[in-house]
């Protein structure tokens, strides 16, 4: 494992504990590294909102997460979280509205992908086909229905 790996594994656990600024601090030993992926900056925007807001400001936290979205503009996590950030933060709802849109077309578009691969792999056993398709379509109804509730 890399450096910066290394780096964002030991954040996630610090803010999984509750320790934003020592997650932050994690994210600070490896900033000056060439190449560092969105995750990095996502993760980045999230810890700085959770933060004390001594040493960073929202506007930080805006910047890391628009290089997040400049270094993976079809990431759905990263228009999610850009979304909840001008919905919640910075209240821009033409913005927020706009990440959330791009963030749902993106998990449809690998929605549709997932359910196509599944099609072609069980329909080699066509059995087991039909069942597996009717037992996916039940589960997205069930996740539907307890979101709407």
């Amino acid at each position: 494992m890399g450096a910066i790996e290394s780096a964002l594994d030991k954040a996630l656990a610090s803010a999984h504990n509750g320790d934003y600024e020592g997650a932050l601090g994690y994210l600070e030993t490896i900033s000056d590294q060439p190449d560092l992926p969105s995750r990095y900056f996502l993760l980045k925007g999230r810890l700085i909102q959770s933060s004390d807001g001594l040493k960073y400001s929202l506007e930080d936290s805006r910047n890391a997460l628009t290089t997040a979205l400049q270094l993976a503009p079809d990431d759905a996590e990263v228009h999610s979280e850009l979304g909840f950030f001008y919905s919640r933060v910075i209240p821009d709802k033409v913005r927020a509205c706009e990440h959330f849109r791009r963030a749902v077309e993106r998990l449809r578009f690998l929605y549709a992908e997932a359910v196509a691969g599944l099609i072609e792999t069980v329909s080699e056993s066509p059995d087991d086909s039909l069942s597996l398709i009717l037992e996916e379509m039940q589960l997205l109804r069930k996740r539907i229905e307890d979101d709407l509730k």
